[in-house]
């Protein structure tokens, strides 16, 4: 879905179905209000004209009200129909009615008593003509009164009726959509994209500067944890163990590529490439990658460029200390994962991945690397996906399924043991996330990644790139992902700090989290 559309669509095809109703009681009977789904800012159904706020007294002291979809985005309650009341102005002319058309907004369902107090002033001091009889002004403002408690039972009925307040989710992504344009104009960045999940639902997702809500974009470092739950599969087969070493199931890696320079390369385990406590320099010679990579981008363009093409290089690099010692971040580690992928399943590993953990996340259409720098990039940095796709695989971060983890590979994903990356152990490095205990609590899990390459003598021309994303899932179900143009983690360390903290404050200012789930609508299968 692009920008174009809805940015926040739970309902993208409403029909007149009612999606809630309440009885709500009036000064003469009751009255059934049916709330209408929302539909897209964009349609073309004329039932979907965006209207000004109207507010209008009908026979039976109900009132209808349509809220103005401010800035096109759509909100939980568009409209309310009395139904099977004939529309009259109970004492007012049509000029008088015309002066309830007032910004009413979202009041009506995120702040009941108060739209319902505002309601009561305005029509006690302003909207009473005082053209007419003392009589007929006290039956007029008996008949406003009536109307403005109504208001206030209506919005009380309806969030009793839904279990929320009606508007939650509209201020969901209000919150999230405010700090990401915020933020954006902050930095200067052009195109981005944002999603937001809680509890495993798709609650908010938007794209920016042209990027589609459901455009897939390289996830760059944050492919790591699609590296390590695929590792994960196989150790629930039997076929892997954590504290196995690489040597032996990369016995044909070897013979094909070259044996390792560095003899103890072949005794590193499982655990801690996962963990990046190998001994794997992070650098080697020009860049953070891998040996080889500057000069084979002097010979062909990112997107002809693999990985094949520098593994003999990485079988002659040396490690910088013993195995299983210090924390050292690096993405030959996670090559190497993937060359165990290939190795374990005979299929290539975007292949592998896809099949084993993707699939079982309802990800459709043919998850793959990035079409330019994914072949390179491989199992470290390579996936493309969109935001919603993202948060979609991470639901198994959350829930854990048997089916993927064993009970010895979900305690190495949250425990901090023997895995903290600083001195003062406030993150650890697990399954392809870093983790931030929380006291009380489960941990917050989080990963950044980045790509920022500039090369004046590359084939094809000069790159000159950088671009990051940002993932989080809190202890609390909280998740988000983030994916920005023009600066990255590395670059601009201050902006993705200040992007964490402002999704931070926004997920904060929640009153209450909605119970839709968009991931269907985004081609998703919900689990």
């Amino acid at each position: 879905m692009s920008t174009s559309q809805c940015v926040h669509d739970p309902a993208p095809h409403a029909s007149a179905t009612p999606a809630n109703e309440a009885i709500v009681a009036s000064g003469i009977g009751a009255e059934l209000l049916r709330q209408i789904a929302p539909r897209c800012a964009k349609s073309q159904d004329p039932k979907d004209a965006v209207q000004d706020t109207a507010v209008v007294y009908t026979r039976d002291t109900a009132w209808l009200v349509r809220q103005h979809r401010s800035n096109g985005s759509p909100l939980m309650i568009d409209e309310f129909i009395a139904h099977d009341s004939k529309l009259r102005f109970g004492g007012l002319n049509h000029g008088s009615a015309a002066g309830l058309n007032i910004p009413y907004r979202r009041l009506f369902g995120r702040y009941p008593f108060e739209s319902g107090l505002v309601m009561l002033i305005v029509s006690l001091l302003v909207l009473t003509p005082q053209r007419l009889s003392y009589g007929e002004r006290v039956r007029t403002i008996n008949r406003l009164v009536a109307s403005a408690l109504t208001t206030l039972v209506c919005a009380m009925q309806i969030s009793g009726a839904s279990g929320q307040p009606p508007t939650a989710h509209a201020s969901v992504a209000d919150l999230f959509d405010r700090a990401m344009r915020e933020w954006k104009a902050s930095f200067g960045v052009s195109r981005a994209s944002v999603a937001v999940m809680r509890d495993n639902r798709l609650i908010f997702s938007a794209g920016y500067g042209g990027r589609g809500t459901n455009e897939r974009v390289p996830v760059w470092s944050l492919s790591k944890a699609i590296t390590a739950v695929c590792i994960a599969s196989f150790i629930k087969e039997g076929r892997l163990g954590l504290n196995d070493p690489i040597g032996p199931v990369l016995k044909p890696v070897f013979v094909r590529f070259g044996e390792p320079e560095d003899e103890r390369l072949a005794r590193v385990t499982v655990a801690q490439l996962l963990s990046h406590r190998s001994g794997i320099p992070r650098a080697i010679d020009d860049n953070l990658f891998a040996p080889g990579l500057v000069q084979l981008l002097r010979e062909r363009p990112p997107r002809e460029a693999t990985i094949e093409m520098l593994m003999p290089q990485i079988m002659k690099m040396s490690l910088v200390r013993a195995p299983g010692t210090d924390f050292e971040y690096t993405n030959m580690g996670y090559v190497l994962l993937g060359q165990i992928i290939e190795a374990l399943s005979g299929k290539r590993y975007e292949i592998a991945c896809a099949e084993r953990v993707l699939a079982k996340v309802g990800i459709k259409d043919s998850p793959s690397l990035d079409r330019d720098w994914g072949g390179i990039m491989y199992a470290a940095s390579g996936w493309a996906l969109s935001g919603p796709e993202y948060l979609a695989f991470a639901r198994l971060l959350h829930s854990r399924p048997q089916s993927l983890f064993t009970p010895e590979t979900t305690e190495f994903l949250q425990s901090s043991d023997g895995k903290w990356m600083n001195a003062e152990r406030t993150l650890a490095y697990t399954l392809g996330v870093i983790i931030r205990p929380v006291v009380g609590s489960s941990p917050n899990f989080l990963h950044a990644g980045g790509h920022n390459w500039n090369q004046n003598d590359a084939a094809g021309g000069p790159i000159n790139e950088a671009r990051g994303t940002s993932f989080l899932l809190a202890g609390d179900g909280t998740a988000w992902f983030a994916s920005y143009d023009g600066l990255t983690a590395g670059t601009n360390p201050e902006a993705t700090k200040e992007l964490d903290q402002a999704f931070w404050r926004a997920r904060d200012s929640v009153s209450a989290w909605p119970q839709h789930d968009q991931f269907l609508s985004m081609g998703i299968e919900p689990k």
